[in-house]
């Protein structure tokens, strides 16, 4: 082989040994390249809407709308006032401004579930002022248990929820009785009294 054959096979080795440079660093780039996909899950939350409100059983509206700022103080409630008309003996009106011995009285109250949660109740409570309920011998107001419209606590929320609809979920119904002592001394002629029932209802 002449030098200039020589030349020429040099330099075609050099040409092929850079293009297997080439293809080695392409081949590279390929294998350490990781192809990547992703997922993403989303979710949206809401707290739910919690109205607990009662009302006289037989009369129409749904009161004490809306949740109050302090639990048990009636300061900020819409007292349901009950109506003398409410307050039965044997299915007979009571007039409870002229109680004499003996006497009984029953008022059915209820409570309804406006919200969008499950409420479980407390027992009714009720809170006795005036001479009519202190002393010796006073009146007495006793409460009932619950009468669940679902058969049993908690009350369950309308389904669906409508916010705007009226109180439609599970209604807990019970009673307050007035009981005046048969031997009421005389003592208690003219003697006044108030009585505050009060309902609080949990979210569940």
């Amino acid at each position: 082989m002449n030098e200039k054959a020589r030349r020429r096979s040099r330099r075609d080795k050099v040409k092929l040994v850079l293009a297997g440079v080439a293809v080695a660093g392409i081949g590279a780039a390929v294998t350490t390249a990781a192809w990547t996909d992703d997922v993403w899950f989303s979710a949206e939350a809401q707290a739910a809407e919690f109205d607990l409100q009662g009302r006289v059983v037989g009369t129409n509206d749904w009161l004490d709308i809306g949740v109050d700022d302090t639990v048990e103080d009636s300061s900020d409630d819409t007292v349901i006032v009950i109506p003398d008309d409410a307050w039965l003996s044997g299915g007979v009106p009571v007039d409870l401004t002229t109680l004499v011995p003996g006497d009984t009285a029953t008022a059915s109250l209820e409570v309804c579930n406006a919200g969008s949660t499950d409420i479980s109740l407390a027992a009714a409570d009720s809170t006795l002022t005036g001479a009519m309920f202190t002393g010796a011998d006073p009146a007495t107001v006793t409460l009932s248990a619950y009468t669940y419209s679902g058969g049993s606590g908690p009350l369950a929320p309308a389904e669906p929820f409508d916010p705007a609809a009226d109180c439609a979920g599970d209604t807990a119904s019970f009673t307050a009785t007035l009981d005046v002592p048969e031997t009421w001394p005389s003592t208690y002629m003219g003697s006044t009294g108030d009585i505050a029932i009060l309902v609080v209802g949990t979210a569940s």
